[in-house]
C-alpha cells in the first residue's frame, strides 16, 4: 500500500508541476500579448497628428491586434526618427487606424507599415488606405506587416502578394545568405552579390516571382526553414507597383539589431524615397486598379 500510495503521489506531483508549466505559460502569454485574447480594437476617432512637411511625408503606422513585436517596432521606430532627420522627412508615428482617412493620407507621400498585426481598419478605413495606394502613394511594408489583415484580401493579394505561413521555431533565429537579385536597383544597389544576416525567417504560401520584382532571396542551403521550404526561390525583400503606387515589402526584421545595421538603414531609407519618387524600373510588375 505504502508503494502505491508513493507512486501516486509522484503521479500527482508530476501532473501538478505539468499544469503549472503550462498554466504559467498560458497567464505569461496573456500578459505579454493580451490583445491576442481580446477582439480586434478599431479606432474610429482621428488622431492628433502633426501636419507634415518636409522632402517626404512619411506616416509610419505600428498597430497591432495580433502578435506584437515588442523589440523590433520601437526599434523600427528610432531608426525612422533618425532617418527623417538626416534624409529631411516629415514624420509621424501612430498606432491609430482612423489615420487612414482622406483628410490624412491627402497629406502623406509614404505609409510605413511598421511591425502591424492582425484586423486593422474598418471599411471605410480599408477604402481610403486602398485609394492612397492605388491613386500614387507609396508604402514600405516591414516584416510581420507580411502576417497581418488575413480578412482583406486586397491587402494578402495585392499589397503584400505572399501568404505567410510560418517560421523556424527550433532554431528561431539563424544566420543565412540572402542573394542580391537587384544589384543594380536603387534600393539594393549599395549591397554585394550576397549579404550574410540573422534574423527571424518567414516562409510564404508560395514564390510573388511572376507579380513582383524580387530584389532579395534567401538560400535555404545556409539555414533550415523547418516546416515549410520554399526550395531555391524563397524571396524575402521585392517590390511591384499597385495602379500607381509603388509597394516594397520586407520580410526582414524580426531581430531589433537589424535596424541598427547600416546596410538595412540605407535600404530602408532608398526605399522611402523611392517610392515617393513614383521612379518605376520595370513595367512588368505594374497593375490597374482592379490588380489585373
Amino acid at each position: 500500500m505504502a508503494r502505491i500510495l508513493k507512486w501516486t503521489g509522484l503521479v500527482v506531483l508530476v501532473g501538478v508541476v505539468l499544469l503549472l508549466v503550462v498554466y504559467g505559460r498560458y497567464v505569461s502569454a496573456i500578459l505579454n500579448q493580451p490583445q491576442m485574447f481580446l477582439p480586434p480594437a478599431i479606432d474610429e476617432e482621428l488622431p492628433a497628428l502633426p501636419r507634415l512637411a518636409g522632402r517626404v511625408r512619411v506616416l509610419a503606422f505600428s498597430k497591432t491586434n495580433a502578435f506584437r513585436h515588442h523589440e523590433a517596432i520601437p526599434a523600427a521606430g528610432s531608426m525612422l526618427e533618425a532617418l527623417a532627420v538626416e534624409h529631411g522627412w516629415g514624420l509621424a508615428q501612430t498606432e491609430n487606424g482612423a489615420a487612414f482617412s482622406a483628410s490624412v493620407l491627402e497629406g502623406i507621400d509614404v505609409v510605413v507599415l511598421n511591425n502591424c498585426t492582425g484586423r486593422l481598419f474598418n471599411e471605410a478605413q480599408q477604402s481610403a488606405f486602398q485609394r492612397f495606394v492605388e491613386r500614387g502613394g507609396g508604402v514600405v511594408a516591414l516584416h510581420a506587416a507580411g502576417d497581418s489583415s488575413y480578412e482583406w484580401g486586397w491587402w494578402v493579394d495585392e499589397l503584400i502578394r505572399a501568404r505567410f505561413l510560418d517560421h523556424p521555431m527550433t532554431l528561431h533565429i539563424q544566420d543565412a545568405t540572402l542573394h542580391n537579385e537587384g544589384v543594380t536597383h536603387p534600393l539594393t544597389a549599395h549591397l554585394g552579390a550576397t549579404w550574410q544576416l540573422a534574423d527571424e525567417w518567414y516562409n510564404f504560401d508560395h514564390s510573388p516571382r511572376s507579380r513582383v520584382e524580387v530584389l532579395l532571396r534567401i538560400d535555404e542551403q545556409t539555414y533550415d526553414p523547418e516546416r515549410s521550404p520554399m526550395g531555391d526561390d524563397h524571396p524575402v525583400l521585392w517590390w511591384h507597383a499597385l495602379g500607381d503606387g509603388r509597394v516594397v515589402y520586407s520580410a526582414l526584421g524580426h531581430v531589433p539589431g537589424l535596424y541598427k545595421d547600416p546596410d538595412y538603414r540605407q535600404l530602408i531609407r532608398a526605399a522611402v524615397d523611392w517610392t515617393a519618387s513614383g521612379e518605376r524600373t520595370a513595367d512588368a510588375y505594374r497593375t490597374d486598379q482592379t490588380g489585373h
